[in-house]
């Protein structure tokens, strides 16, 4: 038993060792050298088996999630399960050396057809041919994985028909909110974008009704999501700075202003709040700075971490006041998109680590999982996006760091780890 404990405690250490290369900043290390270390402490709770049980529960307050991370099955033979089992094993490690539990965050997920083509569009084709699951089956192991999962769902969930006057509406089936949303272990979502309203005020309110009956959490403008990550209160705070053409509501300063209110009324020493945006300009892959000055406005309001979409490609990280602010995740799961160039296809989940110490939460560390929107090797979008490894992650954690180094002249840089796993 003691050559199996060290086997597992050396195995432990080397896949800390692929994970975390590669990053530069000097905390890191430090962090490297902790979960090195407690990983031998940790090697023997990795070896047994665990039940994955998810819980969603409505105080009529706040929403608690609870459960046990589970280990995906040894037995699983395929390429892509087997990476992802190691990045969740060392997370594992990771969660255990700090107390923390772990949270997911996408960009944009439009999920079903542009104006009112319904099953005649691609994506409705994909779902009946391969179930209403489809778009998150390569990721939902990770979202499995962790204590929240929160998407930008850019779209509605309705069966009205009358639509907004403007060039793309995306609508999908009020029934996908259980079997596609919630069954692939997504709790969460915001509203706060430019496609809400694609079908007024009705199609609106049966979204938002829809998310409800199937116990999913939203959060609109003046509504952050508060739920309980088991000791931990975490406030996601959502604005959206895009005209939707519809339904203009406070953009620019004043809503600048209006969120940094709600955070300053949420934020205590206890408790994690995250903001959530939707702004700048598509395409870009620079923010420009109406979202940096937002972004750090919110960080001096007392924001833990900040996250962004819209722009439908990935921007740059950078760290203020000792927070990180990831200005877009890009495109996630797209229906709206035929086809996807390069720039378009990056992607990426962030996943922070939330810790209680001494009565005061923190973000006790990042990791980014970059992805592909399509899991289609060529220019098709398949939508369905797919985490990648090796040298795909690598090409990837690179364009990030490039565009990360163009931020405030280059004078602060990505400093979170990746999820590099040869």
């Amino acid at each position: 038993m003691a050559g199996l404990k060290g086997f597992f405690q050396f195995l432990s250490i080397i896949l800390c060792v692929f994970l975390l290369m590669w990053v530069t900043n000097a905390d890191y290390y430090v962090g490297l050298n902790k979960s090195v270390e407690l990983a031998q402490i940790y090697s023997e709770s990795i070896i047994s088996e665990q039940e994955s049980q998810h819980y969603t529960t409505y105080d009529g307050e706040k929403y608690h999630f609870t459960g046990s991370i589970a280990l995906p099955d040894e037995s699983d033979n395929d390429p892509l399960n087997q990476r992802i089992a190691q990045y969740i094993t060392i997370e594992k490690i990771y969660c255990e050396s700090e107390n923390s539990q772990v949270l997911s965050f996408t960009g944009d997920c439009s999920l079903g057809s542009l104006n009112n083509a319904g099953s005649g569009s691609r994506f409705y084709k994909y779902i009946k041919e391969l179930g209403e699951t489809y778009p998150f089956d390569k990721v939902s192991r990770l979202f499995e994985n962790d204590a929240f999962t929160f998407i930008n769902l850019e779209g509605t969930l309705t069966t009205q028909s009358k639509q907004a006057r403007k060039y793309y509406r995306i609508k999908g089936e009020p029934e996908w909110a259980q079997k596609m949303i919630l069954a692939s272990s997504i709790e969460g979502c915001t509203l706060a974008n430019n496609h809400s309203y694609d079908y007024l005020e009705e199609g609106y309110t049966e979204t938002k009704q829809s998310l409800s009956d199937a116990g999913v959490a939203y959060a609109t403008e003046n509504s952050p999501v508060v739920v309980m990550v088991g000791d931990i209160e975490v406030v996601i705070v959502v604005g959206n700075y895009v005209n939707d053409g519809v339904k203009i509501g406070l953009r620019g300063n004043a809503l600048t202003k209006n969120l940094s209110s709600i955070i300053k009324k949420h934020k205590k020493p206890n408790n994690i709040v995250i903001t959530v945006c939707h702004w700048g300009e598509e395409l870009e892959e620079k923010p420009n700075e109406s979202q940096r000055t937002a972004a750090h406005a919110f960080i001096d309001a007392g924001a833990d971490l900040v996250l962004g979409h819209h722009p439908h490609v990935l921007q740059g990280v950078e760290i203020y006041g000792g927070k990180n602010i990831f200005y877009s995740l890009g495109n996630f799961a797209v229906a709206s998109n035929s086809t996807v160039n390069a720039a378009i296809k990056k992607s990426m989940i962030v996943r922070p680590r939330i810790a209680l110490a001494d009565g005061v939460a923190q973000v006790s560390g990042v990791s980014i999982v970059p992805c592909y929107t399509s899991s289609d090797k060529g220019t098709a979008n398949n939508f369905q996006p797919v985490p990648l490894f090796g040298s795909d992650a690598k090409n990837i954690e690179n364009h990030l760091l490039k565009l990360s180094s163009k931020i405030s002249g280059g004078a602060q840089t990505l400093s979170v780890p990746t999820t590099v796993i040869e």
